[in-house]
């Protein structure tokens, strides 16, 4: 590891930033010859990283935690204390999102949740043998939402009827999305009784202004039912003005799913007129079969008592009673007649009552769903808290594992550190929505150590995460530490696009959402890289628009003493895997080859080397990848300086 120490000059000295505080994400592929370059180059930290899920492929560049094997993890292990260098590691890239989202977007499926959580559980290994420790950093993403339900952004203009809202079926995990363009009719008034409470066709007050179902629509002076066109904006407030009036927020409504309701009621309108019709008709035509199974018998017994002359009589008895619309056969009795009869009408019931439970069911089923849609946001936060905290759990076990091993003793905590990821990609992008899924996490993790019971499956179960003697503060120190968050500065800065206001503005808010993340413990992980805010292009820190001096400063601040992960993409190969952390030395840090003197501050100004294109060799550059050997001969043995 190259150190140059702490008492160079640099451009934002105020920051007290020092190169070892920025280190660098490693090249994908392979994770060993990746670190030594990183090293060589002078990195004093390194994040290694996968982008293989399940069976992988070295060739195919598919690497996972597994393909390095014991051997390949002491080398690791043992070249990173040697150099004095911190390693982290970061999960599969293939991972996005905890809560278990099928690729489709369909729905949530536990076995893809549980798949989430075997390629966590296996980067966890690999960090606590190979880097003694450290953040696991895992992609969110963990279902989708729209910019839009944030009052500092909006979407891009003219896309606001194309908005989706997502509900979810907490049962079958089943997604159901509509778009909030659409447009619902309903009455434009209900019938109110004389202190202007809503009612029902008893006449009984309606306490809840969401119960179409039960609500009268009001008709005008022609007995005619008036209709309007309700769009989501217009039930969203609704919404929030009955909200405002319920001081117990378990009582408040959802807008999403209060829409997808009134658009539910319209299918219940045509379904209950078709299937009360129906029902009567199959209830007529029963009736109708019992009163000719009566006629049968009795008809039946007189027959049976008859001679064959007077069968003919009771023929045209019969006959006479048919009224001539339907004629006997010539060696047809009325009881014969009367049995077919009775088969027909019964088929005809037998028919209508099919039409009537097709109809009952898909009633049945509306009224069902409508009471087992939860808000997206409610299943899926829940879902993902659940699988961090059970990583979270195995992180801490392979730590307390590995510590029992001398060689482990100091070993840093395995820490799960899932990463805010772009805006498009779903919740878990917005610091708000990142805050939360460690705050929930966490309360899930608490609650796997202390509570005997856990609710699973709908029923309470057995909880085989108890742990005997661990108090509830005692857990939630646990959980703060084992899951915190990593905040990407780039990927933050991408919500610059959707926001409202000017840069400097969107600058502020990002600075102060970085105070509250620091204030309540969140972050415990850093990436940085630049880009124009539109998209993470991961440009050289300082060659962007990103506030980054801002960003270190605030970190710095909140007392965060942990290496930043200087992200690359954009450089120039070869030296993409370590340009953007130079850099960032260049811009940010402490480092001696940025000046000579008080009026040197550019790469040109030393030993004619520019960023992008030399004309003679850096002397700060040491082995395989310096851009020339030509200082062979001043003696040099190319081992990195340590």
């Amino acid at each position: 590891m190259v150190d140059w120490g702490s008492d160079y000059w640099h451009t934002l000295d105020k920051m007290n930033i020092k190169t070892r505080d920025l280190g660098v994400s490693s090249k994908m592929g392979e994770v060993v010859q990746s670190l030594k370059a990183d090293i060589t180059a002078g990195a004093s930290h390194v994040e290694l990283g996968f982008t293989g899920m399940q069976k992988g492929s070295l060739g195919q560049g598919n690497t996972t935690p597994e393909m390095f094997d014991t051997r390949k993890r002491e080398e690791i292990r043992q070249m990173a204390k040697l150099n004095r260098v911190t390693v982290s590691t970061h999960a599969s890239l293939g991972v996005s999102g905890l809560a278990g989202m099928d690729r489709e977007g369909r729905f949530f499926s536990d076995r893809q949740a549980e798949n989430t959580l075997t390629e966590i559980k296996r980067t966890i290994d690999f960090a606590g043998e190979a880097c003694e420790g450290g953040p696991v950093v895992v992609h969110t993403g963990e279902f989708p939402r729209e910019i839009s339900e944030y009052k500092d952004f909006e979407p891009p203009f003219g896309v606001r009827q194309e908005e989706v809202v997502s509900l979810v079926d907490k049962d079958t995990g089943q997604i159901i999305r509509f778009q909030k363009g659409q447009t619902v009719h309903t009455p434009k008034e209900w019938v109110r009784n004389d202190k202007k409470q809503l009612i029902n066709i008893k006449g009984e007050v309606v306490n809840d202004p969401f119960n179409y179902l039960e609500m009268v629509p009001k008709t005008n002076k022609e007995g005619e039912i008036e209709f309007k066109a309700i769009k989501f904006d217009d039930i969203q407030k609704d919404v929030n003005d009955y909200n405002k009036t319920q001081s117990d927020k378990s009582k408040w409504r959802n807008a999403d799913k209060e829409f997808y309701i009134l658009a539910q009621r319209e299918q219940l309108e045509r379904a209950f007129p078709f299937a009360h019709n129906y029902s009567t008709r199959y209830h007529e035509l029963r009736e109708q079969a019992d009163e000719l199974k009566k006629k049968y018998e009795q008809w039946k017994k007189t027959e049976s008592q008859s001679n064959a002359e007077q069968k003919e009589y009771l023929k045209d008895v019969f006959q006479a009673e048919l009224g001539g619309k339907t004629k006997l056969k010539d060696d047809q009795l009325p009881s014969q007649f009367l049995e077919k009869e009775i088969e027909r009408v019964q088929q005809y019931a037998q028919a209508e009552k099919e039409g009537f439970i097709g109809y009952a069911k898909e009633i049945e089923k509306i009224k069902h769903m409508q009471g087992n849609i939860k808000p997206i946001q409610e299943v899926g936060v829940n879902r993902s808290a659940e699988t961090l905290a059970k990583a979270a759990m195995y992180a801490r076990k392979r730590t307390e594992d590995l510590r029992k091993n001398p060689s482990y003793k100091e070993m840093r905590e395995v820490f799960i550190a899932p990463e805010n990821i772009f805006p498009e990609s779903g919740y878990g992008s917005h610091p708000d929505e990142l805050k939360n899924i460690i705050e929930q996490s966490r309360k899930k993790m608490v609650d796997l150590m202390t509570k005997k019971e856990l609710e699973m499956e709908g029923k309470k179960q057995t909880n085989p995460y108890f742990q005997q003697g661990v108090s509830k503060d005692e857990a939630t120190q646990i959980a703060e530490k084992y899951i915190k968050a990593t905040f990407d500065i780039g990927h933050a800065y991408t919500w610059k696009k959707y926001y409202k206001g000017e840069k400097k503005d969107f600058d502020k808010w990002l600075m102060k959402k970085v105070e509250e993340l620091n204030k309540d413990k969140i972050i415990g992980h850093v990436h940085i890289s630049d880009n124009f805010g539109y998209y993470d292009e991961h440009l050289t820190p300082g060659l962007g628009e990103v506030p980054i001096d801002q960003f270190i400063k605030k970190m710095k601040e909140s007392g965060f003493d942990k290496p930043m992960v200087v992200e690359w993409g954009a450089q120039k190969d070869p030296e993409e895997s370590y340009g953007a952390m130079v850099g960032a030395w260049a811009r940010a840090a402490s480092s001696p080859i940025y000046r000579i003197d008080g009026m040197q501050q550019k790469w040109s100004d030393i030993q004619d080397v520019g960023y992008f294109g030399r004309s003679s060799s850096p002397n700060f550059i040491t082995g395989s990848y310096a851009p020339s050997k030509e200082w062979n001969a001043w003696g040099w043995s190319e081992a990195p300086i340590e």
